[in-house]
């Protein structure tokens, strides 16, 4: 499939585009765009070209580090007071 939008928008901060610093992307022709803040300039990137399937697939593969779960106890009844009753 052709894609006619540009993978990187450059220079948008002084155009109609820079209302995407308000919400972290746009849409533009069709294509969602956001803006890639580790890049030199921060250009639009488009979303397919900024978030593959594969860096996906490697974040849902790589096992959560840190502490191992705890046990908890079970549940319990908590006992609140009744609406307008004075407590």
């Amino acid at each position: 499939m052709e894609q006619r939008t540009p993978e990187r928008i450059y220079n948008w901060l002084n155009t109609q585009l820079s209302i995407a610093r308000h919400y972290g992307g746009c849409k533009y022709n069709g294509a969602d765009y956001v803006i890639a803040y580790d890049e030199e300039g921060q250009p639009l990137v488009r979303k397919d070209v900024k978030y593959t399937r594969k860096a996906k697939a490697a974040k849902k593969q790589t096992p959560v580090s840190g502490a191992p779960e705890l046990p908890l106890p079970a549940n319990t009844a908590i006992s609140r007071p009744a609406p307008g009753a004075d407590g």
